[in-house]
């Protein structure tokens, strides 16, 4: 049987394992949950920005927003500046444009809702369900017609 580590550097290093999420302790302090929530971040959300609603279009404004800017600065002072300024056009646009487009989605999602409580025949799928049943009747009842006219009009 194998024996357990006895001294810490015996141990591997990711020991103790994490608990699971449901067994988080959340720190009391604005700080320690600051700290928590950016330790959750990792290099593979970085890789897929720019499939999130929003984001793409965003950096594009703010990208675009923060050049301008810093070439309109550059004419008056120096580069320095010019690129502070620039810098801080891209965050406060693209921030902006980002929260913009949040709330539309948001306002759009809860329009549509709104929308499909409202009107539930309106629905797509309820009406491609009433047009199958439609269609259902519509054999099921002619089935005998289009058998006695269906047989009259084969003539290959």
């Amino acid at each position: 049987m194998a024996s357990l580590p006895t001294r810490e550097e015996d141990l591997p290093k990711n020991w103790p394992p994490p608990p699971p999420e449901s067994q988080i302790e959340i720190p009391k302090t604005k700080t320690g949950q600051i700290w928590m929530a950016l330790r959750m971040i990792s290099l593979q959300d970085f890789y897929h920005l720019g499939e999130m609603p929003c984001v793409r279009q965003a950096f594009l404004i703010g990208i675009g927003s923060g050049v301008g800017i810093m070439a309109v600065r550059m004419m008056k002072t120096s580069a320095f500046w010019a690129a502070n300024w620039g810098a801080g056009a891209f965050a406060v646009t693209s921030s902006g444009s980002f929260l913009l487009c949040q709330n539309r989605l948001a306002n759009e999602k809860r329009t549509m809702n709104m929308i499909k409580e409202k009107y539930p025949h309106r629905n797509v799928r309820t009406a491609k369900q009433r047009a199958e049943e439609a269609r259902r009747q519509a054999e099921g009842g002619g089935a005998a017609e289009g058998s006695e006219s269906g047989s009259g009009t084969t003539s290959s």
